[in-house]
């Protein structure tokens, strides 16, 4: 007999305890519902190149990265997208427990990184590759010489303004290896 309040010690994983004393009661013949509530949490990307510098939109067209979440390592399962915004950072709230993510487009100028990569609740940093390109340049002359001229590459990269210079070999030919795209 008498009132009893049913109080939670503990709740099972993702599901918020919810102890609100407001007039549900518990007897002996009778027991009222409660409720129990269930909340998302927030899975956040972090996306940063090999410098270490987050990744934000392309330099070139501006467009970002977008990852696939998953509930299974094998990636077949897709719950979410998070889509990297200009500051490098996405996110998306889910139930809490772990998921998996995998780049389904990167940024011009950088390659989609194949990880799959374990996510929980909270912040997540994932890295990006540059893709890199190859100029070749082959000199010819009226005047036969083509051996040690020097050329130079002026681009701009992240906001910044670099240049390369290269002479060429005995064959006439000056390469600049591994720039960056953007």
């Amino acid at each position: 007999g008498g009132t009893h309040w049913r109080i939670e010690a503990n709740g099972s994983e993702g599901v918020v305890i919810n102890n609100k004393a407001d007039g549900k009661t518990a007897t002996a013949m009778n027991m009222s519902a409660f409720r129990i509530t269930k909340t998302d949490v927030t899975f956040e990307i972090d996306k940063y190149n090999t410098n270490g510098d987050l990744v934000g939109k392309s330099s070139v067209d501006n467009s970002t990265a977008v990852y696939g979440i998953y509930s299974d390592k094998s990636c077949k399962n897709k719950v979410a997208k998070i889509k990297i915004g200009s500051n490098g950072k996405g996110s998306v709230k889910l139930p809490n427990k772990t998921y998996y993510a995998k780049e389904l487009k990167a940024p011009t100028g950088y390659s989609v990184d194949p990880t799959v990569y374990t996510i929980k609740a909270g912040k997540n940093k994932v890295k990006e590759d540059y893709e890199t390109g190859t100029i070749k340049i082959n000199k010819t002359a009226e005047d036969g010489i083509i051996s040690g001229r020097e050329f130079k590459i002026s681009y701009t990269y992240n906001g910044k303004s670099l240049a390369e210079t290269d002479k060429t070999n005995a064959k006439g030919i000056a390469v600049f290896d591994d720039l960056r795209v953007g």
